[in-house]
């Protein structure tokens, strides 16, 4: 199974593709990754349809089978233009996902980060290379560690199985 794991952080839209391993290791890889960032230039409902467009067309050649997002943390005193902002995107990935045919879903922080056995403040900071990088790539710290760790959570991490328990590739 491929996924898409998506988080909106600091106006951003963070993208990473996650795969098993072509050669049947037992850590999944990154197939692609991404930041989005909507086009102020362009007038809401054209800024929606650009970044939504985007989406899916750096999503379409992946061939992802899913596209979940990490949820947010905060549910009080936001300022209606990060709101907006944040439900703006979210709903962008979602159309995108509907135009391609695949389910999309939110995930919480904290059944994330109980799949991989950290505390939901700490997905910013989770190894690369659980998901096969030998070092973080750009914008690991600013958002992209987050969208790999929803990813790696609808995958199941295998590094976070006991030793009584074998992870399979789903």
């Amino acid at each position: 199974m491929r996924v898409a794991g998506v988080n909106v952080k600091a106006g951003f839209l963070f993208v990473v593709v996650l795969d098993w391993a072509a050669d049947g290791e037992a850590t999944p890889t990154v197939v692609a990754s991404n930041r989005f960032e909507a086009n102020g230039s362009l007038g809401d409902a054209d800024r929606f349809s650009d970044l939504r467009d985007r989406i899916r067309q750096f999503l379409a050649p992946l061939g992802v089978s899913r596209v979940d997002v990490v949820e947010t943390r905060q549910y009080a005193q936001w300022k209606y233009a990060d709101a907006y902002s944040r439900v703006v995107k979210i709903c962008a990935v979602m159309d995108a996902s509907r135009a391609l045919g695949v389910p999309f879903s939110t995930q919480k922080t904290g059944d994330i980060a109980k799949t991989l056995n950290l505390q939901a403040s700490m997905l910013q900071v989770f190894e690369a290379s659980r998901v096969g990088l030998a070092k973080n790539p750009m914008y690991w710290t600013t958002g992209l560690s987050e969208a790999a760790a929803v990813g790696l959570h609808v995958l199941g991490d295998p590094a976070a199985a006991s030793d009584d328990d074998e992870a399979e590739p789903a």
